[in-house]
């Protein structure tokens, strides 16, 4: 079957000139106001920050560079966040924003970057996280060369502006056999596990190198810190059933819900477009793989729990959070509302159909970073690199789920954007399918949340090749349920009564149907009026 057709309507436009890489945007919360903002580099050496509805940049940095990726975080281990932009060339700069608050009225500003160093030539795609478990958020880098990286913040315990003097150090690095089509984190129970795209559908873990107390420092030649260092293939039937050589994007921690009536929508034939297995939830998230002729697929525990082909070229793969309609306090035992996997679990009466946002003063865990807790700062400079000093784990906090991290029930989707602009909207669930249109060539396009209107906002980015900058914040509303004739009709008491006279009961669905296709297209009754 055909994937529904959807049209967002109402966008934000920011003027940007310049051409972008696909990793050269991000939303992210660079003040820490709990409101994130949209930040954009291109090859011209600027780098712009979009706040709210202002279409000019509030902030803009000026011969930096040929941005090639861009990530909030807290890299410095200060329990906020901070903007890290690299470029082609390796520079790497550190905008800090805790005496620089930015605000939506703001006329253009400066930025002056608070660190400045050399890394790497050609890096395409970062991330920060926790991947050695030591407390300690790592920053990771994958070059254009087929090798990943990771390093640390060293702060040498000085202070200018609130900002620690210091530097990063290299930690560990891995070398592929193929390119890296990208690098994702899937947070378990414990660690934030290090997964790398390859050609083909393929995927590895990178396994960074652990020691017990006792063993704090560990010769780089020997070959027991090279296994703890090893490469390890995700095995699957995605790595065996491909072309070997074609482009896999790859999106992690992504959360699987638990699903009671999965084996009744697999009976759906709505569905048949789309190959699921049975599944239910544990702690522990999965991942999307997808690769660049349309197949998307959903692992969990290297078991591919559904594939869908969505019929055109991938571009970029990222996740969209929609907040769900309804109750949405711990105690709601409700289920979260989908337009595409809810006519069997729906409760049809008396649901509204308004736009839910996320308000960050009402969810008090989008006040703070959602980064790993950061430790005190090292004292000494990590080792060199003739010996490698191995980080002890902590021990292994507890996962949260979504609901818990932002207060509400969330349904994940999967954003997967072509270079023509076709946009298909995936479900976690079983990976049905919804379609937009973008008007223009696409260069980069993301999804997340967007400080609007005073609240995080899903929404869907775009950057083509006019110079502008469209941010679709009605994502929500379009991708929400609409009114089934059947629930209208149920809600009508003139229709309820005139069904009893006739002798049908309401939840007759068989006779109901016989009787709405003879009024509505004149076929016979199915009994004598």
């Amino acid at each position: 079957m055909a994937a529904k057709q959807i049209a967002f309507t109402k966008p934000l436009s920011f003027k940007f000139e310049g051409n972008m890489f696909k990793n050269a945007i991000t939303l992210g919360d660079v003040d820490n106001d709990s409101l994130n903002e949209l930040v954009v580099g291109n090859d011209r050496g600027e780098l712009a920050i979009f706040k709210g509805e202002n279409p000019s940049p509030v902030r803009l940095a000026t011969g930096i560079g040929l941005v090639s990726c861009i990530v909030v975080g807290d890299i410095a281990n200060l329990s906020r966040n901070v903007l890290l932009v690299i470029t082609s060339c390796g520079s790497c700069w550190i905008f800090d924003f805790l005496h620089n608050a930015i605000r939506e009225t703001d006329e253009r500003v400066e930025l002056r970057a608070v660190h400045c160093q050399k890394l790497p030539a050609n890096i395409k795609m970062a991330l920060v996280g926790d991947i050695s478990g030591d407390g300690v958020v790592e920053l990771v880098v994958a070059l254009t060369d087929r090798i990943v990286r990771t390093y640390k913040w060293w702060d040498s315990g000085v202070f200018v502006a609130g900002f620690p003097q210091g530097k990063l150090i290299a930690q560990n690095k891995w070398e592929l056999s193929d390119q890296i089509g990208g690098i994702a984190l899937n947070s378990g129970d414990g660690l934030q596990t290090l997964l790398v795209s390859q050609p083909g559908g393929a995927c590895c873990t990178l396994n960074p190198p652990t020691a017990s107390s006792s063993d704090l420092e560990v010769d780089e030649n020997m070959p027991a810190l090279l296994n703890k260092m090893s490469i390890e293939l995700e095995s699957s039937e995605s790595s065996s059933c491909f072309n070997s050589n074609i482009q896999t994007e790859i999106c992690g921690d992504v959360e699987v819900e638990e699903q009671g009536g999965m084996q009744q929508l697999l009976s759906n034939p709505y569905n048949r477009d789309s190959k699921s297995l049975p599944y239910d939830s544990t702690s522990s998230p999965g991942y999307v793989l997808c690769t660049a002729d349309g197949l998307v697929m959903l692992v969990k525990d290297r078991k591919i729990l559904w594939k869908c082909n969505v019929r055109h070229q991938i571009l970029s793969l990222s996740q969209l959070l929609l907040p769900c309609r309804g109750k949405t306090d711990s105690t709601s035992s409700g289920s979260c509302s989908d337009p595409f996997t809810d006519e069997h679990d729906r409760d049809s009466l008396g649901e509204s159909d308004e736009s839910v946002c996320l308000d960050a003063r009402m969810s008090p865990s989008l006040l703070k970073p959602t980064a790993v807790k950061s430790v005190p700062a090292m004292k000494a400079m990590p080792s060199t690199p003739s010996k490698l000093a191995i980080p002890i784990p902590n021990s292994k906090p507890k996962r949260l789920s979504n609901k818990k991290k932002y207060g509400q029930k969330l349904a994940t989707k999967i954003v997967a954007c072509s270079q023509d602009g076709t946009t298909s909207i995936l479900n976690v669930r079983d990976g049905r399918c919804s379609q937009f249109l973008f008007h223009d060539n696409v260069c980069c396009c993301t999804s997340g949340f967007y400080g609007y209107q005073g609240m995080q906002t899903p929404c869907i980015v775009y950057i083509g090749y006019s110079d502008n900058i469209f941010l679709y914040h009605d994502v929500n509303s379009e991708l929400k349920d609409k009114p089934k004739l059947m629930d209208e009709l149920k809600s009508n008491l003139l229709y309820v009564e005139g069904l009893r006279q006739l002798g049908i009961e309401v939840d007759d669905r068989e006779q109901v149907r016989l009787l709405n296709r003879y009024l509505m297209y004149g076929y016979d009754p199915p009994y004598e009026l």
